[in-house]
């Protein structure tokens, strides 16, 4: 099902999460190493099922490159050997915005980020949606029941209109009837 949104007002946005994540270093035998950035739950109890989400590394600051995937995690799962499930993850790229669009299995949510490997720095800004959603069930149902308005409106009006003539003309009727009866 396709839905409306009012994403150009900056008002229907608010941000509720920004952070940087750096591997940490080792000093090795000759030179230093790194352990990537571990795969992080961002424990945000997010009740949009809309959000976007810009990532930015020092690795590349001018280029557009993949620095990893973003995971809806469902929360309270206790029919599964895992608490946490993960659904639906969509790739993430340096320096760019992305906009996501998740089931709405329960009433919030939660994301794990799961950082590339080779990259050492990464920033995320995350973006929640909160201005009106449509569906077009829901585009189509306010439709109908504004031509269902539209036409009890014009009902209303014409009955209006000639209700005065149709009592003219049963006082008429009657009235001859009547006086057809009284001869």
């Amino acid at each position: 099902m396709t839905a409306q949104y009012d994403a150009n007002n900056p008002d229907n946005w608010i941000n509720i999460y920004s952070n940087s994540f750096e591997a940490t270093y080792i000093q090795g035998k000759q030179v230093p190493i790194y352990t990537p950035i571990p795969k992080t739950n961002l424990n945000l109890n997010i009740d949009s099922p809309i959000l976007a989400i810009y990532s930015e590394s020092n690795q590349y600051p001018n280029s557009r490159r993949y620095v990893g995937r973003v995971y809806q995690s469902i929360l309270g799962n206790n029919i599964f050997p895992s608490p946490t499930l993960r659904h639906k993850g969509k790739s993430i790229y340096s320096n760019e915005t992305i906009f996501l669009e998740f089931t709405q299995f329960d009433d919030n949510y939660d994301l794990t980020l799961d950082v590339y490997w080779k990259v050492e720095q990464i920033a995320i800004t995350i973006f929640k949606y909160v201005g009106s959603i449509n569906t077009n069930l829901e585009t189509k149902i306010n439709t109908i029941e504004n031509k269902i308005d539209q036409l009890q409106e014009k009902l209303d009006q014409y009955f209006s209109e000639n209700t005065t003539e149709v009592a003219i003309q049963q006082e008429q009727n009657f009235g001859a009837v009547s006086f057809t009866n009284i001869i």
